[in-house]
């Protein structure tokens, strides 16, 4: 059995398909990326920590399956509930936790990691997570603020007068990033998105010991710096 994802940038509609579809015995679980939006400095740290912890469980406990049920073939990581109340969980953190959790738990061939995340906007954000183990990315916030800008007239401002639908830049994007993502990996001497999913790639510049062993393991990190302490303040501040 096999499904197809013809380009790592999926629609909303796309998604939406995935999360509803049955057919030949696919099913999807969303997880839930958000965390409380209480604490500071390292109690908030040690929350970020605690709920990543938790989102890797989860993981794990979907895709095994229990009481004689099959896992869940594909796991759809979401920070749709980021609100008011809750933070969001950074998609990357998210997304190399989960990857690293279950290669640790010989479960990563038994589903495709998914990402439905509203901090996903450039080139890179979506290289890197690819690169750290995202089989496919919904950049919702991207889609709204380019509808956003649309109706605002930004887009047609900035193109001569032209009018484009919310579609047609939605494909426009889509294209960029693909075009984008193909030319990182022709710059490692990789062909193709298949070997460079979860191949990490990347050198981290800034991270510390504790970031990278749950997140991104193996990767090369030479200048320590950036805790989970300074990571959840930097979600507090952007909240």
């Amino acid at each position: 059995k096999r499904m197809t994802i013809e380009h790592p940038v999926l629609s909303v509609a796309q998604l939406q398909v995935v999360k509803d579809t049955t057919d030949r015995g696919w099913k999807a679980k969303t997880l839930d990326a958000t965390f409380p939006a209480t604490g500071s400095g390292q109690d908030g740290a040690k929350t970020l920590e605690q709920y990543l912890e938790n989102l890797c469980d989860e993981a794990s406990a979907a895709v095994q399956g229990e009481y004689g049920v099959e896992g869940f073939p594909i796991l759809i990581i979401s920070d749709r509930l980021a609100g008011p109340d809750r933070y969001p969980i950074p998609s990357l953190l998210a997304a190399g936790a989960v990857h690293q959790h279950l290669i640790r738990t010989q479960q990563r061939s038994r589903t495709a990691i998914l990402l439905e995340c509203g901090d996903a906007k450039e080139v890179h954000d979506f290289a890197s997570l690819v690169g750290f183990g995202a089989d496919g990315v919904c950049p919702y916030m991207a889609y709204e603020a380019l509808a956003k800008m649309n109706a605002d007239g930004l887009i047609s401002a900035h193109a001569g007068g032209k009018q484009f639908t919310d579609a047609e830049l939605i494909d426009n994007y889509t294209d960029a990033i693909g075009k984008g993502i193909r030319k990182v990996m022709s710059k490692m001497g990789i062909s193709t998105l298949q070997s460079y999913k979860g191949a990490q790639v990347f050198e981290a510049v800034g991270l510390n010991d504790d970031v990278i062993d749950m997140c991104f393991t193996g990767t090369d990190s030479r200048i320590k710096g950036t805790n989970f302490e300074a990571l959840f303040m930097d979600i507090q501040r952007f909240h």
